[in-house]
C-alpha cells in the first residue's frame, strides 16, 4: 500500500523482490481506461524485449504480467529514490550548464541505444526520466508503450502525450526522430519548469502551431544563445532534424569550457522556481505523494 504516484489509467507501489533482496516499482495499468493498450500480448512481448535491453541510461525492467480479474497490466522496474527529473530539480533556481550537458548525453546516449535496438520510445518528458539519487545520473524510464519498427518504413500509431509530441505523429507516418523533437521540448521543461505550449487551451491549436514551426512560448524565457541553439536543432521539420548520434556530436555539447563550472543556464526574471508552483497547481496528472521516490506521469 506504499502508493509512490497516482495516474489517469495507472497506479504505481513501492514493493520488494524477495527472489532478489531489493526494494522495486510496482506498476498497475488499468487495460480497460487507457487507450495506449489495445493488444495486451503485444505490450507484453514488447516488454521481454526491453528486459533484455541493458544501458546505463535505461531503467531495468524485471517482469510484467495480465491479471485477468482485474483487466491490469503489472510491470515491475528498479526503483530508483531520486523521483522523476522535473520533481528532483525543482528546488534549483537555476541549472548549471555542465549539468545540463551532462543529462542532455546520457539521454540522447540512451536513446540512440533504444533506436539502435529498432525501438522508438513515443514519450519523452521530464516526468518520465527518472534521477539516481546517489549518483545523479539520469534513467529513461516509462518504457512500457515504446515500438519496435520491424520491417516497416515509417511508425503510424498515435502515441504520446500531446505537448511534447512531434507534429509529423499526429500526421501518422513517422521515425525514430520523433523522439529527437520530444527531448527539444523536455529540455524547455527541465529548464524553465513550464509545460510547452501551455498557452494554448486547444490542442489541435498546439498543433497547428508546431506545423508552422512555432516554439512555446517557454523557449523565450531561456537567455543562453548556445541552449536555444541546441534545442533548434531538435526541433526542426524531420527531414533536418539531426539523429541522436549527429547530437551526440554537437561542437557545444562536447565543449569542456572551464567557465561552464560556473554558468547556470538563465532565464527570464528567474521565473523556474515560481513556473514550477504555478504549473503543479495547474497539472492534473500524477499525484506525488512523496518528492524522493519514483514518480511516474500519467499519460
Amino acid at each position: 500500500d506504499d502508493i509512490l504516484g497516482i495516474g489517469t489509467f495507472k497506479k504505481i507501489y513501492k514493493g520488494y523482490d524477495f527472489n532478489c533482496g531489493r526494494e522495486i516499482a510496482w506498476c498497475e495499468i488499468n487495460a480497460e481506461e487507457s487507450h495506449n493498450i489495445s493488444n495486451i500480448p503485444t505490450v507484453l512481448e514488447n516488454i521481454e524485449n526491453i528486459k533484455k535491453m541493458k544501458h546505463p541510461n535505461l531503467l531495468d525492467y524485471i517482469s510484467a504480467w495480465y491479471e485477468d480479474n482485474k483487466n491490469s497490466v503489472v510491470v515491475i522496474t528498479e526503483l530508483l529514490q531520486g523521483g522523476n527529473l522535473r520533481e528532483h530539480s525543482k528546488y534549483q533556481k537555476n541549472l548549471k550548464i555542465k549539468l545540463i550537458k551532462k543529462w542532455i548525453k546520457q539521454l540522447l546516449s540512451a536513446l540512440d541505444y533504444l533506436h539502435s535496438n529498432d525501438y522508438i520510445h513515443h514519450d519523452i518528458k521530464c516526468q518520465n526520466i527518472l534521477v539516481d539519487r546517489i549518483s545523479g545520473n539520469l534513467k529513461l524510464g516509462d518504457l512500457i508503450f515504446a515500438e519496435k519498427l520491424g520491417d516497416r518504413e515509417y511508425f503510424t500509431k498515435y502515441v504520446g502525450t500531446e505537448e511534447f509530441m512531434a507534429p509529423e505523429v499526429k500526421d501518422g507516418k513517422y521515425t525514430f526522430k520523433a523522439d529527437i523533437y520530444s527531448l527539444g521540448l523536455a529540455l524547455i521543461q527541465l529548464i524553465t519548469m513550464e509545460k510547452p505550449y501551455k498557452e494554448f487551451q486547444r490542442k489541435i491549436s498546439i498543433y497547428e502551431a508546431k506545423k508552422k514551426g512555432g516554439y512555446p512560448l517557454s523557449f523565450n524565457q531561456i537567455k543562453n544563445e548556445e541552449i536555444k541553439n541546441f534545442i533548434s536543432l531538435c526541433l526542426k521539420e524531420e527531414k533536418e532534424r539531426p539523429t541522436c548520434k549527429e547530437l551526440l556530436r554537437n561542437k557545444w555539447l562536447n565543449d569542456n569550457e572551464s567557465s561552464d563550472h560556473n554558468k547556470y543556464v538563465e532565464i527570464v526574471n528567474n521565473l523556474r522556481q515560481e513556473n514550477f508552483i504555478l504549473d503543479k497547481n495547474n497539472n492534473s496528472g500524477t499525484i506525488d505523494r512523496n518528492p524522493n521516490v519514483l514518480s511516474y506521469s500519467s499519460s
